[in-house]
């Protein structure tokens, strides 16, 4: 199993991002004071966009092959090309969810496989509702 060594830590300020996605050009930036943002998942989609939170999926694939994927399994959220590295130097390598506050702070890391419930968990402690 790959090391997964985190260049973000919870409570660290989050970098920065600007890439090409399936859904256009995306900046961490624009979401700033608007919206959480989780970077990862499909199922559950609504239950995240209902806490206003926006999901986005990373991965070294190019644009033409995300477009490909999300083509084929009805991805509906953004998946961000990061083909030339810039987003592991930013936030680490491996499979790792990051919880990414309105305010642009880590809130929430998971390594491994996601799990939506622990996710939309913290975005609801985030939201001052602590309900499971």
């Amino acid at each position: 199993m790959p090391s997964l060594a985190l260049a973000v830590e919870v409570g660290d300020r989050a970098s920065h991002f600007e890439a090409e996605s399936t859904k256009g050009p995306i900046r961490l930036a624009d979401y700033q004071g608007k919206q959480n943002v989780v970077l990862a998942f499909q199922s559950d989609l609504s239950d995240f966009e209902g806490f206003y939170t926006q999901v986005m999926g990373v991965s070294s694939d190019s644009l033409e092959t995300h477009t490909e994927f999300s083509r084929k399994h009805d991805i509906t959220f953004a998946l961000i090309a990061d083909d030339v590295g810039d987003l592991r130097k930013q936030y680490g390598r491996g499979r790792v969810t990051f919880l990414i506050d309105k305010h642009g702070m880590v809130r929430y890391i998971q390594k491994g496989v996601p799990r939506n419930h622990d996710f939309l968990r913290e975005i609801r402690k985030l939201n001052g509702n602590s309900d499971p």
